[in-house]
């Protein structure tokens, strides 16, 4: 399969980047991922290529054995980063005292970092009971930080600690990011749209099949908030 990719972009005008691949074999424990780095290594065009327990493609990581829960860790960690640089920079600019600034910033230059690519990936954030006890790596980050500005006890209500902000769960930017992508994939036209296709067949597997993927765990949220059900009344909603 790697010579025919090669020979396909030799004769396209293409090269593989050496530096840009590497192998990822799914659903291999630690065992067999140290006795695939130790065989001899696959080759493109005489070069070796790295194997690796994941990838990083466009905010998303592709764990060997992980899965998404494993991007959600690392967004969470991108957030936390995030995070730290704000402080640092509330802190040269003297004005850390300021809640309503600090808080602007963050939903400004931390949560698009944190929720990268969450379109793809959101859905092991969703949960369908009080979005405010979510208990993902990136809702609890986002709770610690809202409550750290606003100098709260760990025993006060989340719920108030939003509306004292001004702010709500992440869960619900995730969502609404969600549904967006949602909508625009299912707008596209049906000649040449693989995204179309490969959408309506994730809504068939979830509905039809009870597959738990991504439709079904979007659709589950917003069935536990407001009821709907319905694919085509769910889609006039977004």
């Amino acid at each position: 399969l790697i010579n025919c990719v090669h020979q396909w972009c030799t004769q396209n005008g293409m090269t593989i980047s050496i530096s840009k691949t590497e192998v990822v074999v799914f659903n291999t424990t630690s065992h067999t991922i140290s006795a695939l780095q130790a065989r001899p290594p696959w080759h493109v065009n005489g070069a070796a290529i790295k194997v690796s327990t994941f990838f990083k493609y466009l905010g998303v990581h592709f764990h060997h054995s992980k899965g998404q829960p494993f991007t959600v860790a690392e967004a969470a960690k991108r957030g936390k980063h995030a995070i730290a640089c704000l402080h640092r920079k509330l802190h040269d600019l003297d004005v850390g005292a300021n809640v309503d600034l600090t808080l602007h910033l963050y939903s400004s230059m931390v949560e698009p970092a944190m929720l990268y690519g969450c379109e793809v990936w959101g859905s092991h954030c969703l949960g369908r009971g009080d979005p405010a006890h979510n208990t993902t790596d990136v809702e609890r980050a986002h709770r610690n930080f809202v409550r750290f500005v606003l100098h709260l006890r760990r025993n006060t209500s989340a719920w108030v600690m939003f509306r004292e902000a001004g702010m709500y769960p992440l869960q619900h930017t995730c969502l609404k990011r969600m549904l967006n992508f949602l909508q625009t994939v299912w707008d596209l036209p049906y000649d040449g749209a693989y995204a179309k296709l490969a959408m309506m067949e994730c809504v068939v597997d979830a509905v039809d099949h009870n597959h738990e993927n991504w439709f079904a765990k979007l659709l589950g949220t917003i069935e536990s908030v407001s009821g709907a059900t319905d694919i085509s009344q769910l889609l006039l909603r977004v």
